[in-house]
Parts: C-alpha cells; sequence; structure tokens
C-alpha cells in the first residue's frame, strides 16, 4: 500500500515538473492536424478567412491568377492562425488566414496550468525560501515564460523558391594563392 502511494506521488510529481508539457504539446499537435484536415477539405467558413499583405519586392515577377493552398501558422497580436492560400501579386505576397481557436485555447489553458504549478510552489517557498528552490523554479518554469515567435515565414519562402528560378553566385576562391614570387621582367 504504501509502495503504491510513493509511485503515484512521485507520478504526480512528475506530470506537474514535465509531463503537462509533453501532454499539452500533444495535444497542440493533433488539433494542429485536425485543422489541417478541416482547411485541406475545405470545411471552413470563407468569411473566417483573414488577408495578411506581405511586401515581397522580387524583379521581374510574374502576378498569380488564383490563390495556391499553403500550409503554415502564424501569430498575430496574440491571435493564432493558419495559412489556407496564397497569391503574389506585383510586388506583394498576399496570404488567407484562418484564426485557430482550439490552438488559443490550449495554449492559455497551458499557461493557466502552468501558472497554478507555479503559484503553489511560490506559496510553499515563502515560507522557507532559499537561492536552490529559486533556482529549480526558474528552470521548470520556462514552460511558462516562452517567447512565441510572432510569424513563420518559412514554408512560404521555401514554396516561392521551388516555383521561382532564383539563382544565387557566390565566388568562394576569388583570388589564386602566391606561392612565390612572380619571375623578374626582363628588358
Amino acid at each position: 500500500m504504501r509502495k503504491l502511494i510513493a509511485i503515484s506521488l512521485i507520478g504526480i510529481y512528475c506530470f506537474n515538473l514535465f509531463g503537462y508539457i509533453v501532454l499539452f504539446h500533444f495535444l497542440e499537435q493533433s488539433a494542429y492536424t485536425q485543422t489541417i484536415g478541416n482547411i485541406d477539405n475545405a470545411t471552413y467558413k470563407c468569411s473566417d478567412l483573414v488577408e495578411v499583405k506581405v511586401a515581397y519586392p522580387l524583379p521581374y515577377s510574374v502576378d498569380w491568377k488564383d490563390y495556391e493552398r499553403i500550409d503554415g501558422k502564424i501569430s498575430i497580436n496574440g491571435v493564432q492562425y493558419n495559412y489556407v492560400k496564397k497569391k503574389l501579386c506585383n510586388d506583394t505576397l498576399y496570404m488567407l488566414c484562418i484564426p485557430n481557436e482550439e490552438k488559443m485555447k490550449l495554449t492559455s489553458a497551458e499557461h493557466n496550468y502552468s501558472s497554478l504549478v507555479n503559484d503553489a510552489a511560490n506559496n510553499c517557498s515563502n515560507k522557507k525560501s532559499n537561492s536552490s528552490s529559486t533556482f529549480f523554479q526558474k528552470i521548470f518554469s520556462a514552460a511558462f515564460n516562452q517567447i512565441h515567435t510572432l510569424h513563420d515565414l518559412t514554408a512560404v519562402c521555401k514554396s516561392l523558391a521551388q516555383q521561382h528560378c532564383i539563382v544565387e553566385m557566390s565566388v568562394h576562391n576569388c583570388f589564386i594563392p602566391i606561392l612565390h614570387q612572380p619571375p623578374q621582367a626582363t628588358a
């Protein structure tokens, strides 16, 4: 009986340390794949789409007639969006995005749970505080203090690089190394 209680307490402790991070990551990935499936099946409202314009100056670019399907995600002012379509017109890249409400709910739930766990640790440490406990709190509260990137345009850049032939030239050895002095000129 004591072993069962000890094992369950260790399990709860480990879940509070890092298990909830793994759980929320798994839930976010499953919500992302479900959102991508909904986008692929076109089961979204066109009225929910948000247009994002990005300056994309390309010399001699060709305007696209229609939008093309794209995968990716972006966060604007704390709201998570998934890319749906893209279109290049003149020197501007137009992207149609749809808000990912499940991702926002999971992110807020993770922050709430993390703050509850860290507040409980802070209440206990107020009674007895030392430098080692604050050190461990900083390490294990990293999930609560994550810095989220504002946007991720790697999928857009990769697909544009595949569609447009961009030539990059780099000269690695533009000078020939001199091993000895050149011969003297004779007059």
